[in-house]
């Protein structure tokens, strides 16, 4: 996974076991700052994640856990700050690029069946570390609220309120209405 943000947090894969090891992150205040501006928000005060990594498979690792963040941002309603918590379960399967694994076939011939239910495949991975930072970024970024919402916010009190004839509903638009000039074009007469 490339991303053009500087959070790493990168594990040595050599010595897991299937029993596994215990992992805490924590993003710093330039990091929460890097983070927020990358996801559009007003602030990202904390991010945190407490993993377990186990070896999965002959070569793989399996990553299960929680990411957590307190963060800010702007209600689509009124653009006033919104205060989210978020706890978001985390789960991912690697494999180590090894070569040996075949290409899926480009068939055009079947038809594709997707199950919407089952697991993601696995992540591929190059070498002995594995850089969970982007990762952790990247639930956070599904896991945030798209359209966030004051306590109380009413459309009525919208930072970009309706013109007087949509609030009011009105069809008839006059000169406002761009058509308005072609409706004497049938009559072969234009105003």
């Amino acid at each position: 996974m490339s991303d053009p943000l500087t959070f790493h947090r990168e594990i040595s894969t050599t010595d897991l076991s299937r029993e596994g090891r215990h992992f805490t992150f924590a993003a710093n205040d330039d990091e929460c700052r890097e983070i927020g501006d990358f996801l559009g928000l007003r602030a990202l005060r904390s991010l945190s994640a407490t993993l377990e990594v186990k070896r999965w498979r002959k070569q793989g690792v399996s990553v299960e856990g929680m990411v957590h963040a307190d963060l800010v941002q702007d209600c689509v309603v009124t653009l006033a700050p919104v205060d989210e918590a978020i706890a978001e379960n985390i789960s991912l399967r690697f494999e180590l690029r090894d070569g040996r694994r075949r290409p899926a076939r480009a068939d055009t011939e079947q038809e594709i069946f997707v199950d919407p239910e089952a697991a993601d495949p696995p992540e591929l991975f190059d070498g002995p570390t594995l850089d969970l930072g982007p990762y952790l970024v990247e639930f956070l970024a599904m896991a945030l609220n798209p359209y966030p919402r004051a306590p109380g916010a009413e459309l009525a009190q919208s930072a970009f309120p309706a013109s007087d004839n949509e609030a009011q509903g009105s069809t008839d638009r006059g000169k406002d209405n761009p058509f308005h000039v072609l409706r004497h074009l049938n009559k072969g007469q234009a105003k």
